[in-house]
């Protein structure tokens, strides 16, 4: 009886057993410096963490320590897209033998919203035939949320929010301003993006509001001091006067959205008595 004996070697197949924590969800708090953990098996090498997929997919690698735990470093994962993030975990031995572990988080969406952008459009001055049933129009940003319009000033502003329709237009319903007093009457135009996003607001020059004429002696022969030729305001007593203020607007960016303020241009109205109201000055007499 011939006899032949050989030895040969059995690979290590034990698996590393590796796990991964629940995942905190990614958001603009903590996407600069993600950390995970997680349990793996000792002496079995380090843990390799694939977070995303590719092309954006972030690779960290963290040790397996004697407790049999790892936690990556702080990691930037700001690149990632919102939504759905899938996290592989894997521990491969000496001997070549990997475990995993998959895990899977949501990247909220971290993009900063965009300003909206609102105007007025054109507003009419207030006299006694509108000021009921006063209405303004101007455009705005297609779904960054509502607009609010002040006319006036506290405490006797008019507040109206209305919305900015798919067309990025918006017209307030008639409002009752006949509260507001006589003189200058600033509209403040704001939209606010709803998500995140606070309010804004702008001041441009104020406009003047039609002021009623007091009564007075007319000197149908004298003109006001302010009818000069080439002065922007003119009027004679008893008669039609014509008073054209130039409107004055700017916008001013604010954090989350822009707001215009116009005031409204007077021109034309009718005069009981000598009166005139000019640019700035307010009303003048003979």
């Amino acid at each position: 009886t011939g006899t032949a004996n050989v030895s040969v070697t059995k690979a290590d197949t034990t698996l590393p057993v590796v796990t991964v924590g629940t995942p905190p969800q990614i958001n603009a708090g903590n996407q600069g410096a993600y950390i995970l953990s997680g349990t793996c098996t000792v002496g079995a090498g380090s843990v390799t963490v694939t977070i995303g997929t590719a092309p954006n997919a972030v690779v960290a690698t963290a040790p397996c320590d004697s407790n049999g735990d790892w936690t990556t470093p702080a990691t930037d994962v700001s690149a990632l897209p919102a939504g759905t993030v899938g996290i592989h975990v894997a521990q491969t031995n000496a001997a070549g033998n990997s475990g995993t572990a998959d895990a899977t988080v949501t990247k909220v969406d971290t993009t900063p919203p965009t300003t909206p952008s609102v105007t007025v459009v054109n507003p009419p001055p207030i006299d006694a035939g509108n000021q009921g049933g006063y209405i303004l129009s101007g455009t705005c940003t297609a779904g960054g949320g509502s607009v609010t319009v002040t006319i006036g000033t506290a405490p006797k502003a008019v507040v109206v929010t209305v919305p900015c329709d798919g067309n990025g237009h918006w017209t307030t319903p008639a409002t009752d301003v006949s509260g507001l007093p006589k003189g200058s009457v600033t509209i403040t135009v704001t939209q606010t993006r709803r998500r995140a996003m606070s309010t804004q607001a702008l001041r441009p020059p104020p406009r003047p509001r039609l002021a009623r004429a007091m009564p007075q002696a007319a000197t149908p022969s004298q003109p006001s001091p302010w009818a000069g030729p080439g002065h922007p305001c003119s009027c004679w007593a008893r008669q039609r006067w014509d008073c054209a203020a130039v409107a004055g607007s700017r916008a001013r960016s604010a954090p989350g959205g822009t707001t215009i303020d116009v005031v409204a241009t007077i021109k034309g109205a009718t005069a009981v008595a000598p009166f005139c109201v000019g640019p700035a000055q307010g009303m003048g007499r003979p």
